[in-house]
C-alpha cells in the first residue's frame, strides 16, 4: 500500500530524472498542484541543503585558515625571539668594542 509520503518520494524521484509533472500526475493520480508543491518542498530541500554545506565547507575553510594562521604566529613569535637575542649578542659586542676603543684611545666617543 503507498502512502502519500511514498508517493511525494516517488514524485520527487521522478522530477529529479526529468519527467514531466503532469505525466507523473497522471501516473500518481494527483492533482498536478499537488506535484508543483511536492516540486517546489524538493527545491526547498535542496537550497537549504546547499546552504548547509556550504557553510560547513566554509567553516572548515576558516578552522584550516586559523590553524595556518596560528602555526604562522608561532613561527613568527619564534623568529621574533631569535632576532631579539641576535640584537643583544651585537649590543654586547658594539659594547665590548666601544670597551677596547676607550682604553686605547681616551679622546674616543667625546
Amino acid at each position: 500500500m503507498n502512502t502519500k509520503e511514498d508517493e511525494r518520494l516517488l514524485a520527487q524521484s521522478l522530477l529529479a530524472k526529468g519527467m514531466k509533472p503532469k505525466d507523473i500526475a497522471d501516473q500518481l493520480h494527483v492533482h498536478i498542484s499537488t506535484i508543483y508543491n511536492w516540486k517546489k518542498e524538493m527545491t526547498v530541500k535542496n537550497e537549504n541543503r546547499k546552504k548547509f554545506n556550504n557553510f560547513v565547507s566554509k567553516t572548515e575553510k576558516e578552522t584550516k585558515n586559523e590553524l595556518k594562521n596560528d602555526k604562522r604566529t608561532i613561527d613568527l613569535q619564534q623568529e621574533n625571539q631569535a632576532l631579539k637575542q641576535k640584537v643583544r649578542d651585537l649590543e654586547n659586542i658594539i659594547a665590548d668594542l666601544a670597551i677596547k676603543l676607550k682604553r686605547e684611545n681616551k679622546e674616543w666617543l667625546k
